[in-house]
This record gives structure tokens, C-alpha cells and sequence, in this order.
């Protein structure tokens, strides 16, 4: 999706990122290249849970899974 305008590329990623499902939520990780802000804005707005310096604890039919977002 890159180089594009920041607004197109949004668009597209949040269109992506609409279609994801999971029974515990969706979550994301920033990479050592997302810009910061942009990732913030998309998953807030697609209902992604972005992990930043946290840990999620989920927990399904007596499984636990701890994930971890580190900056």
C-alpha cells in the first residue's frame, strides 16, 4: 500500500482490517517500520485492540493465552 496518501492507504487498510473476526477480539502489534499514529488511528476506529508496551490475558473454554504488544 505504500508510497501512498496517508488518507488512501487508510481507507484501504481500515477496509482490511473490518473484515478480521475472532471470538477473543482482534488485536495488533506495531513493527519496527508503523508509523505510530496512523496504527493508533486505524485500529481505534476498526475495533482493533492495539497492544502497545501491555499484555492482553484472553481466555476461551478454560485455555489461557497472554499477548504481548512491546514498543
Amino acid at each position: 500500500l505504500w508510497p501512498r496518501p496517508e488518507d488512501e492507504a487508510f481507507e484501504e487498510f481500515r477496509a482490511l482490517f473490518a473484515r478480521l473476526q475472532a471470538p477473543l477480539g482482534v488485536f495488533a502489534v506495531r513493527g519496527n517500520c508503523d508509523e505510530r499514529e496512523f496504527l493508533r488511528r486505524l485500529c481505534s476506529e476498526a475495533s482493533v485492540r492495539l497492544l502497545e508496551d501491555e499484555v492482553a490475558q484472553l481466555e476461551l473454554d478454560g485455555l489461557r493465552v497472554a499477548l504481548c504488544g512491546l514498543d
